[in-house]
């Protein structure tokens, strides 16, 4: 195969060494250029104008990336809000924080009717259902406590149209006014008296 040369040991351990240092420099050269693209920070943060975030930026080092730090503006809060004391200022759902019965007093004016007007699923005041609940029972006639356990009911013409007495028993009155059926009790006569009709 052509010329047949002695070649000594320095020579090969030379040319062995400078192809290694060579191959070398050549990875150190490409790792460096790897690392400067690696540093180079091509993500940009940022937040929504008047979204109420406020952020902060500690630029990168040679140890450290970018530091983002997110916060809220007061007084952005306050002007979407109305307040920047929302536990507070703001009903919870279970009704926790309303405070005390004044307050309670008030949301329940602000929030439920003052009456009953018709077949809603609005919220009304405590006032509104005793009014309702009265004017209804007063169309049906409204019990009466009297003395010695008599309880009467009203008839159309502001009179007892029935009368429940400890004492006497269970009247009921006809049209004119005057007993109709009377059902004693055990301390007078037995029996019934009047018409039935």
């Amino acid at each position: 195969t052509g010329n047949q040369n002695t070649v000594t040991g320095d020579v090969v351990k030379t040319y062995v060494d400078n192809s290694v240092g060579a191959v070398e420099t050549k990875v150190t050269n490409l790792g460096d250029q790897i690392t400067n693209v690696g540093k180079t920070s091509k993500e940009e943060v940022a937040v929504k104008p008047n979204s109420g975030l406020t952020l902060d930026t500690t630029a990168a080092t040679t140890d450290k990336g970018a530091k983002y730090t997110l916060g809220l503006d007061v007084d952005k809060i306050k002007e979407i809000t109305g307040t920047t004391d929302l536990a507070t200022t703001y009903l919870k759902i279970d009704g926790s924080n309303i405070g005390d019965e004044a307050a309670k007093a008030t949301l329940g004016s602000k929030v439920g009717k003052g009456e009953i007007t018709g077949d809603t699923t609005q919220l009304v005041q405590e006032k509104a259902v005793k009014a309702y609940v009265d004017t209804a029972v007063g169309g049906i006639g409204k019990p009466k406590d009297g003395k010695d356990g008599y309880i009467g009911v009203d008839g159309k013409d502001g009179k007892n149209g029935v009368g429940i007495d400890g004492k006497d028993g269970i009247t009921v009155k006809g049209k004119d006014g005057k007993d109709g059926v009377t059902i004693k009790g055990e301390d007078g006569a037995n029996g019934t008296n009047g018409v039935i009709g």
